[in-house]
């Protein structure tokens, strides 16, 4: 052989031996897996919100607006399209609608104009990975 094809034989042997012994290690691999996937834009993401929405009695009393009996309330659970959610990357109020309007799209209930509070509970980032 030359002593080309030794050098190139050499590299593939570090090469394989190499990420062998990445790919056993579970963290590392994952975080590999991840990037790939990203790079091939195969990751989606979302974000599940949990939350109520609490609304206020005729008299608009403060005493009943923080109670915690449920017919004060409207609990909800919904998926949205986005990566992040939070203050860094849009505005309170563009989140907030797009939280009414999955209300509005899953439960067939238009809560933004009766005068409620916003109260989110839970914010979970949901990444689905496509084939």
């Amino acid at each position: 052989m030359s002593i080309l094809a030794n050098e190139l034989l050499m590299k593939a042997v570090v090469t394989i031996i190499f990420s062998l012994i990445l790919f056993m290690f579970k963290p590392i691999r994952e975080r590999l897996i991840r990037y790939f996937k990203k790079i091939t834009n195969k990751i989606q993401y979302s974000v599940n919100v949990k939350g109520y929405i609490t609304f206020l009695n005729s008299n608009h009393n403060v005493y009943n607006f923080y109670s915690e009996k449920s017919e004060n309330r409207f609990y909800y659970e919904v998926e949205l399209p986005f990566e992040d959610i939070s203050e860094d990357s849009m505005p309170i109020d563009e989140s907030n609608h797009l939280i009414y309007e999955a209300i509005k799209y899953k439960y067939g209930k238009d809560l933004s104009s009766k005068g409620g509070m916003l109260n989110i509970t839970q914010i979970k980032k949901i990444e689905k990975y496509t084939k």
